[in-house]
């Protein structure tokens, strides 16, 4: 009885990490594209920048962009796809880093990026434009330019007049377009670091310039701007260089800077002060070197019509490094955050490194997520469910990093889901997927 027993035990604990650690049970029909036949640069490439608007659709078009390394100094080459086709390479722009795609009610395409003043002396140095296509429904045709921050030489900048290459942008429904960035002037002075927002009015086809936040105590960089019915947002982490780690030698020292803290900050469209909340704030509860070790960041912002936003984090536990991804909500008239593990059974030997959360054109919201060497998961929130979404094979699978069309970037809500897929490690064709979810 007691072998017999052993045999069930096994077999049950057998049958829970099978169903803990499978791909998935279900495979969703999808078409899988290269996305034309230029390779990314490994060196801030097209993966670079979790909070970048890099995909965007209207009607039948989908847009993207790729980096392509062979080409100096560093420049983002626009695609377009009609649906059921293949890639169309259009219009190219010099950029210091990924830029952000975005697509008015009118199937406009904008492009939002931080362009150097010279590329052969600083990366760092240069302001953002704004471009917006002549013509609807393409990338290929001719296009109006506007720079939205200042060219400040030869004088030392101002926070109003400066920027950097941490830049989010979004757009609505009404074509109002926030572009949220870091602009901390004294770089590594702790109390004067900012973040900036440039506000497009569509009403009179003009940028305004406002201060989020002032005087903050460390650097906030990668900031997910979203516009929802009633407010702006910008969703941003803890980037700050620490010289403690310089001091104390490797591993430490290899990348000296601190990702302690994510706040979020909001405020009504129809006017008003930005009001800050704090999600994470590892820094009143870690060494600094726990703090580095957690590898805390943020990979998705949104807010759905019910008006509850969404903010999703990974970070590994201490002494864990595995790791995992939390989803933070609340509505936006309160201030308290709530917060669950993504798929907590789905992630517990490779660990969770991405996740998206995409709402259907029914309200239903999803997690888009990678699984280090796996294939990328759709999943409805607050089910166990797993979708296979995409064929990825060899180097695709060792380091895949999706991002999604989203009304963020003005995607029309739709029951079919636009992915980009860009590898951090290699030098491949980015590919993009097509993915009906009508049938779930």
């Amino acid at each position: 009885m007691v072998k017999v027993f052993s045999i069930l035990l096994l077999c049950t604990v057998f049958s829970w990490l099978s169903s803990c650690f499978t791909d998935s049970t279900i495979k969703l029909d999808f078409e899988q594209h290269p996305v034309g036949n230029r390779d990314n640069t490994q060196d801030s490439g097209s993966w670079w920048g979790e909070n970048i608007t890099k995909i965007t659709h209207h009607g039948t078009k989908t847009y993207t962009f790729v980096i392509d390394k062979t080409v100096s100094p560093r420049t983002a080459f626009l695609y377009e796809k009609t649906d059921g086709e293949g890639w169309v390479e259009g219009k190219s722009f010099v950029v210091s880093r990924p830029p952000n795609i975005l697509v008015d009610s009118q199937g406009y395409v904008q492009v939002i990026g931080f362009e150097p003043f010279d590329s052969f002396a600083s990366m760092y140095d240069g302001r953002l434009f704004h471009v917006r296509f002549n013509a609807a429904n393409t990338v290929t045709g001719e296009y109006t330019k506007t720079y939205i921050t200042e060219d400040y030489r030869p004088n030392l900048p101002e926070i109003s007049s400066y920027a950097t290459i941490y830049c989010g942008a979004a757009i609505d429904t009404d074509d109002r377009i926030l572009v949220a960035y870091n602009n901390s002037v004294q770089s590594h002075t702790p109390g004067t670091h900012s973040l900036g927002a440039r506000i497009y009015d569509p009403s009179n086809q003009s940028w305004s310039y406002e201060s989020v936040a002032e005087d903050m105590i460390s650097r906030h960089a990668y900031p997910f701007a979203f516009v929802s019915a009633t407010y702006f947002h910008v969703f941003a982490i803890e980037d700050d260089y620490d010289s403690y780690y310089e001091a104390i030698g490797q591993p430490y020292s290899e990348y000296p800077y601190r990702y302690g803290m994510a706040k979020h900050f909001q405020r009504p469209i129809s006017g008003g002060s930005w009001e800050e909340t704090t999600l994470i704030d590892f820094n009143s509860s870690k060494t600094k070197e726990e703090i580095w070790n957690v590898r805390l960041r943020i990979v998705d912002f949104h807010v759905d019509s019910s008006n509850t936003i969404h903010a999703l984090i990974r970070y590994t536990e201490t002494g864990d490094f595995v790791p995992k991804c939390f989803h933070y909500t609340k509505k936006e008239s309160e201030k308290a955050w709530a917060n669950k593990e993504i798929l907590p059974n789905a992630n517990k030997l490779t660990g969770l490194y991405w996740s998206r959360i995409w709402e259907r054109d029914d309200s239903k919201l999803f997690y888009i997520c990678y699984s280090w060497g796996k294939q990328v998961w759709l999943s409805p929130i607050n089910t166990n469910t797993l979708y296979t979404i995409s064929g990825l094979e060899s180097q695709y699978k060792k380091d895949a990093t999706p991002f999604i069309s989203s009304v963020r970037s003005g995607s029309q809500p739709s029951s079919d889901i636009y992915i980009v897929i860009y590898s951090g490690s290699y030098e491949i064709k980015a590919i993009s997927l097509d993915v009906p979810t009508s049938g779930i």
